[in-house]
Formats: C-alpha cells, structure tokens, sequence
C-alpha cells in the first residue's frame, strides 16, 4: 500500500490556546484562529492529520485519563462541526517522575521520544521522513528530526519565545498553525496560481470570518499571493472577534493591480455596499478583464456597481431583490460564475467559492460543484 504524509499537530499552544491552568474540561477548548480551516484544508489535499502531545498532568494525578478523553473527544466533535477532522489523537501521560507507577513505564512514548510517532506510522501506514511536525516548543522540533521530518515552528503558544532562543532548527517558522498549513501545501502539493495576485477586501467590523479564512486559505494554498484592503488602516473584526490588520485601504487599493478582487460578506458588508471607492475598485477589476468575486452581501456591491446586468449571479437571500432590480440573472446555486465574475450565497459555500474563483484566474470552463449542486443538476 502507498505510504502517505502525515502532519503532526502538537495540541497546546499550536492548535488550542492553553488555559491558565490544565486542560481538563470541554468547555475550556478553543481553537486559535483559522485552525479548523487550516485542517479542513490539509484534509482536503490527502494528509492525514494526528494530534501528538505529551500530557504529563495525568501522570502528576492532576487530571484523570478519562477526563482527557473527554476534552479530545469534544476537540474533535468541534473541528468537525467545521468541516474538519482529525485522524488520531496520540497523547503520552508518561515520565520519569509520574505519581503513578503505571505512568513511569514507556518512556520512549513521550516527545521529543519517537513512539507515538511510530504507531502513528504503522496504524496509516505513513512515510515520517515524507511528513511534518508543527508545534511551538523545542521539543516539537526535536521530535520532527528525531523522525526525519520536517519542522514547522508556529509563533503561537511558547512559540515566540523558541524563536527567540535559536528557533531550535526549525525548517520553517510561520506565524500560527493556519500559516503553517499554506506553507505545507506549497511545498508538496499543486501551486496553479502562482504568480497571481489577489485582493480581499473586508468591511472594518463584523465581516463574515469563514468567508475570508476558507477562501484565502485554499487560494494561498495554491500559490496566489493575497493582500487584505479594508475601509481604514484600523484592524477588521470580524463578527467571531477575529482581527486583520489590512495592508492597505480600499482607497489606495485603486492604485494597484490585481489578478483578482474577492469582497467578502457578512453583515458588516452592508456598509460597503454604497461605498464609492469599492465600487470604482469592482469596475476597475471588471473593465481590465480582471476576476472580480463577492460573497453573502457583497454581491450587491457588484449589482450597485452595474456589474450584474445579465449576468447568472447569486447572494444571500436578503440581497437577491438588489440583484434582480440591477439587471442579474439570479440562479439557485451556491456558486455562480459567469465569464470572470464569481459570486456565492454564503458562508457554507466558500469552498467552491474558492475553486470558481481558481477557475476564473486559470480560465478553466468548468469548476468542481459541490455535493447539493450535483444533486440539483442530476
């Protein structure tokens, strides 16, 4: 049987922010930001993903296994709410000093030790040496070499301060788990849109948090480069409390050029949608043959600009009369693409989103559709 990728997430600190104290409940879990899509990506492109952490608290008796188990089983029904999903979660509660004698044996389980890793590598069948290692400590690093794997230093967690002592050898240091992921897959995956530029724009406050991470994920992932404009050089929130710094405004977009522009949605797209200078961007785009997308609300964006006019489209409910007034063609698909114009209904479609929007910027005919529209067009 072929022998597949693997990339091994460490949990605290690389993929959940650590409590003040142990992690012992459910309701303490939470992802740092764009970890469920950075997953559901990897899943996407065939690795497959273990959690491999060291949990030396039960060894100590300060939490039980059961009450572990707990936690990564809400772990992973959380992610895969999200679309997401996690092969194994491989944990070591054993060291040296372990209250318990049941937890002093097995030392070779416990990072930057190699055992999990093993059988990891025997249950799936996986190549180590073809595999990557992400975490934020020293000893995440140790065990990527120890397997001959590559290693991915995140910033997060204990991370800042690893990279302030030497980085540890890591073979990359990327910003957070999400940055990690895009870095994966331009190194062993598919990059059709290297060389392309792409401009996303964001409302200053509540847009649509999904729509900008799933797209810009999967079309950095691709190779594009991507820039981020919002109404001021203040940080977007978005509606989840997630916040982007822009690299420039709207405004000064105009004089840049892009390969495609992407205005994504959420209700605080609603202040976009009689502003001036995203439209003057939208027509600018249009009229130089440029792929122009929106998402949700930001449709409507586009039919105020007088892009829409016979044109197949589609938005969020509330915007679809907007539309029809400006001349669309309104279709009953999650996604539309018509020439170089990519509009999308909501947030649950953001995946083909991204693939019509890789489409356009390649000039392929025809995009990948989802399972529901598969099933309208049978």
């Amino acid at each position: 049987m072929l022998h597949k990728r693997a990339i091994f997430f460490d949990r605290d600190g690389t993929i959940l922010v650590p409590p003040a104290e142990y992690l012992s409940k459910p309701e303490q879990v939470k992802f740092y930001p764009g970890v469920p899509e950075a997953i559901a990506l990897l899943n996407g492109r065939g690795f497959r993903i273990v959690v491999v952490t060291n949990q030396a608290a039960v060894g100590r008796g300060m939490i039980s296994e059961m009450d572990l188990l707990r936690v990564h089983n809400h772990m992973k029904r959380a992610l895969a709410e999200r679309g997401a999903a996690l092969d194994a979660v491989l944990y070591s509660p054993y060291f040296a000093g372990a209250r318990l004698a049941e937890h002093r044996r097995r030392a070779d389980e416990r990072k930057p030790a190699t055992g999990l890793f093993d059988e990891a590598a025997r249950r799936f069948k996986l190549s180590l040496k073809d595999s990557f290692v992400v975490g934020d400590s020293p000893v995440d690093i140790e065990a990527a070499h120890n397997i001959g794997a590559q290693a991915v230093l995140v910033r997060t967690g204990k991370g800042d301060e690893t990279e302030r002592s030497g980085g540890a050898g890591a073979d990359r240091v990327t910003d957070d788990a999400a940055e990690a992921a895009v870095w994966i897959c331009r190194q062993v995956c598919d990059t059709p849109l290297k060389g392309k530029s792409v401009l996303f724009v964001l409302a200053g406050r509540n847009f649509q948090d999904r729509e900008y991470r799933v797209t810009r994920l999967a079309l950095e992932a691709w190779g594009a480069d991507v820039r981020v404009a919002g109404p001021a050089r203040d940080e977007c929130v978005s509606a989840e409390g997630v916040r982007v710094r822009p690299d420039m405004t709207v405004r000064s977009a105009l004089d840049a050029s892009f390969d495609a522009v992407v205005f994504i949605g959420g209700e605080g797209a609603r202040a976009l949608l009689a502003c001036a200078p995203c439209q003057a961007l939208a027509r600018d785009a249009y009229e130089r043959k440029k792929v122009v997308a929106a998402i949700c609300i930001a449709p409507s964006i586009l039919a105020n600009a007088h892009l829409l006019a016979k044109r197949h489209a589609v938005a969020w409910h509330t915007e679809l009369s907007n539309l029809r007034k400006h001349g669309a063609r309104v279709v009953a698909r999650p996604v539309v693409r018509d020439g170089h114009v990519v509009t999308a209904a909501g947030p649950r479609d953001a995946e083909t989103f991204a693939d019509a929007i890789r489409a356009a910027l390649r000039g392929e005919k025809i995009i990948e559709m989802t399972v529901a529209s598969r099933a309208e067009a049978s």
